[in-house]
């Protein structure tokens, strides 16, 4: 979102609010004497032993109680229960936490026999970030127990659920723990972990996997899936099969269905209707007379996606209302699909990003009208987040450009800054990002102890002060008159533009103020191209140079016809070196020494001598 600095209220600021302040440093602390882990959660019940094959899918809460949590370097990020993806475990760091992670996630007891083989598996995935883990097995669950590696240092690149494990023989008989162990990089994100699950591997003679596994989600993201693959005509040993006993199908470690006695080397289909929303992992075994043969597994996003951020968010004043559309991608945030027309919209509009209020929401399509939105009588900027929800969940927004609410201001326009303060509603300011902004002077072109200062304290720093919506319309001619000053030779230039809606309609005049001599200086300037339009804004825009000095800027009137105040010229010194200088009586007065203060009359136009 652009964000403008808004003057509203009365009193203008000073410029210390407008100083750039840098963020503390901030240390980590080392622990002294600290014990080398922390148990943060133990089983709840005791020594319990599971029975293989286990699987463990993280469904309430209650089903972390058998496990072990360690932290190991104590930092108090580790593993935590998550109710998301029908419930997890995720290992959470804080942001811009120095430690790298150093966690385990540790399951009960089972036992493992000498001399056969076993298959460890479960699903991982990260957040916004490439993290790290890696798997053991031992025979106690601590971390010096964590002896035999079932997987190496693995990066996780995905952000949907992958099955990661492997299968490895113990040549030693007994009760074995599994553990996890986190070990990504500081300042990561989350890693989840879910979908744990233990067994014997299959024997030589047991089926081999299917093949031709392929699995079609409906296309137009409903909750069905359809799953295809050809049955095994051969053992793991390479040795022919002759018959099957059944083919049996999971989804996320869950039986969906059992297909007795299935031909060899035949196709199979199956249209799974009650997955979840989001990944789902299908696995399907076949079995003979020797057991369970090769699982082959396959994920595959059902249903719709998290929505995208909208694109071509805009909003455009029509009359009183204000218009908003934007586009719905058929991509998601995680590239799986989204149906734009099942997305609805929440609408609010912020002034800052921050605060905001609610519009409307449930909305259907790509465009909404904020009826008499553009018709309240006071001027405000704001911007409006557009918010996507699908079954997939509720997508990052989007903000729309700003606009500029509210009743214009009609002619004649004046701003005068009168006793430093500001007689309009409305006066925005954009900056660059040094010390620079707009402050309150009391000294004045007219007397009335009041004039904008536009100031920097820093080199070579840009600044814009606009005014709010002005209506020209009715009129058939339009001028700008203002006045201004600037230190002698001054290096930086003023700009004038007429803009609307953040385009550039005219850049009315550009002023260099190096000739500048501390004096006020009258412009006037011809806007009468621009009566059609329904409201503009005059910008004022400021290049600061190396002296990076100041400009005051007073009487600022828009109006249908010149200002007749008949003032060219204004000095602030009393000594004129001129001798043809006269009253507004015409009497020709002696200009070689000082003056007093008053209206003069030179080459024939009016100067004010001093500053009143």
């Amino acid at each position: 979102m652009k964000r403008k600095n808004i003057l509203f209220g009365s009193l203008l600021l000073p410029i210390s609010m407008f100083a750039i302040h840098g963020n503390a440093p901030f240390h980590a602390v080392q622990q002294k004497n600290a014990p080398a882990s922390k148990v943060v959660k133990a089983p709840t019940s005791g020594e319990t032993l599971v029975i293989l094959p286990y699987s463990e899918g993280f469904d309430t809460e209650a089903s972390l109680n058998s496990f072990k949590i360690i932290d190991a370097n104590i930092d108090d990020n580790t593993w935590k229960w998550e109710e998301e993806d029908g419930g997890r475990v995720d290992y959470f760091t804080e942001i811009f936490e120095n430690n790298p992670g150093d966690d385990w996630l540790i399951t009960p007891g089972f036992n493992l026999e000498a001399g056969k083989k076993y298959t460890f598996a479960f699903t991982a995935k990260n957040n916004d970030s490439t993290e790290k883990l890696e798997a053991f097995i031992g025979k106690s669950a601590e971390v010096k127990g964590m002896t035999i590696s079932v997987l190496p240092k693995k990066e996780i690149t995905n952000a949907q659920p992958q099955i990661y494990g492997n299968t490895i023989e113990v040549t030693e008989a007994g009760v074995y723990y599994f553990g996890i162990h986190c070990v990504s990089d500081p300042d990561k994100m989350t890693l989840s972990i879910d979908n744990i699950s233990i067994k014997e591997a299959a024997v030589a003679v047991a089926p081999d996997g299917v093949t031709g596994f392929k699995i079609t989600p409906d296309e137009k993201g409903e909750l069905k899936a359809d799953l295809e693959f050809t049955t095994p005509s051969k053992a793991i040993n390479e040795q022919a099969i002759n018959q099957l006993d059944s083919v049996q199908i999971l989804r996320n470690n869950v039986p969906l269905t059992t297909i007795k006695s299935p031909a060899v080397g035949t196709l199979l289909k199956y249209t799974d209707t009650t997955p979840k929303n989001g990944a789902n992992i299908y696995t399907v075994v076949a079995y003979n007379e020797a057991g369970a043969g090769k699982a082959v597994n396959l994920t595959a996003f059902v249903g719709e996606d998290e929505p995208a951020p909208p694109v071509n968010t805009a909003a455009q004043l029509v009359g009183d209302d204000v218009q908003l559309t934007w586009t719905i991608s058929d991509k998601g945030f995680n590239g799986e699909r989204v149906n734009p027309d099942n997305v609805t919209i929440t609408i609010y509009s912020t002034i800052d990003g921050i605060n905001r209020n609610l519009v409307a929401d449930n909305i259907k399509g790509s465009t909404y009208t904020i009826v008499g939105g553009n018709s309240q009588p006071k001027q405000q900027q704001l911007s409006y987040q557009i918010i996507p929800t699908s079954k997939g969940g509720t997508g990052k927004l989007a903000y729309t450009n700003p606009v500029i609410i509210g009743k214009p201001y009609t002619m004649p326009f004046q701003e005068s800054v009168a006793n430093q303060k500001i007689e309009n509603d409305y006066w925005a300011m954009d900056k660059s990002k040094g010390q620079v902004g707009v402050l309150a002077s009391s000294e004045s072109f007219d007397g009335d102890n009041g004039s904008f200062l536009l100031k920097s304290n820093d080199p070579n720093q840009q600044l814009s002060l606009q005014t709010g919506k002005i209506t020209p319309k009715g009129s058939q001619k339009a001028f700008l008159t203002f006045y201004h000053k600037a230190a002698q030779s001054a290096d930086e230039t003023l700009t004038i533009k007429i803009i609307k809606d953040e385009k550039t309609l005219s850049t009315l005049k550009v002023i260099d103020c190096k000739d500048s001599k501390n004096e006020w200086k009258r412009e006037e300037l011809d806007m009468s191209n621009l009566v059609n339009e329904a409201y503009l804004q005059i910008a004022f825009e400021v290049n600061f140079g190396e002296t990076h000095n100041s400009i005051l800027l007073d009487k600022i009137s828009m109006t249908a016809a010149p200002v007749a105040d008949g003032i060219e010229q204004v000095s602030t010194t009393n000594n004129i070196e001129n001798d043809a200088l006269y009253t507004t009586m015409g009497v020709k007065v002696n200009a070689k020494g000082k003056l007093p203060k008053g209206i003069y009359i030179k080459n024939g136009k009016k100067i004010i001598i001093g500053e009143f």
